[in-house]
């Protein structure tokens, strides 16, 4: 199997979200990566992990790998998953 990772980052809403927006009140908002694992060749996600905003996205390679059932033949990634230990 080709493998694809990559992550990207999520903005967390709760219920007074609307609120917020109508009355043009400032909050804090809470911030996650979702680091993803997919399969080239059908874009099917194996294995995603949710992490906080500041996660290293190459730390998150190897627990996907532990979670994938199959034998990895390749993996394609950008430059946030460069590092010698992985």
């Amino acid at each position: 199997m080709a493998l694809g990772v990559d992550s990207t980052g999520l903005r967390l809403c709760g219920a007074g979200e609307w609120s917020a927006e109508k009355h043009a009140t400032k909050r804090r908002r809470s911030w996650r990566k979702l680091h993803l694992a997919t399969d080239s060749g059908t874009g099917h996600i194996i294995a995603s992990v949710l992490t906080d905003k500041g996660a290293d996205c190459g730390c998150q390679v190897c627990p996907q790998l532990d979670r994938i059932g199959s034998a990895v033949a390749s993996t394609t990634a950008d430059g946030a998953f460069d590092r010698g230990d992985v």
